[in-house]
């Protein structure tokens, strides 16, 4: 395995590892130091458990989907360092808009 397959494979293991972890924190207490911890998040038990099962959601089919479009890449050859770039670039952005989707559904939660 060459250097771009392990790179573009990191974030969405990590990633699925991450929705088993928020879908096992959901049911534990609010933690200063692991989990989904925003300000909302961390406001009441409800938001804590909320916040996790909806993130673990979204870390699952974000790792799965990018799960398959890595093995499609990977078994056309079309990987290089370009691709792997913008494969990993829109990994990352993904993190954060699970993050910017969880708060944003935890702000219209409370404000309802």
């Amino acid at each position: 395995m060459n250097f771009e397959k392990i790179v573009i494979c990191l974030l969405p293991i990590a990633g699925l590892f991450l929705s088993f972890f928020y879908k096992y924190k959901a049911k534990g207490n609010i933690s200063k130091y692991s989990g989904f911890r925003t300000a909302l998040s961390m406001k009441s038990k409800a938001n804590w458990e909320h916040a996790h099962k909806y993130a673990a959601r979204l870390f699952r089919i974000y790792a799965i989907f990018f799960i398959l479009l890595n093995i499609i890449i990977i078994f056309t050859n079309s990987l290089n360092t370009t691709i792997m770039t913008i494969v990993v670039g829109l990994q990352m952005l993904f993190y954060f808009l699970i993050g910017y989707k969880v708060n944003k559904d935890l702000a219209k939660k409370e404000s309802s």
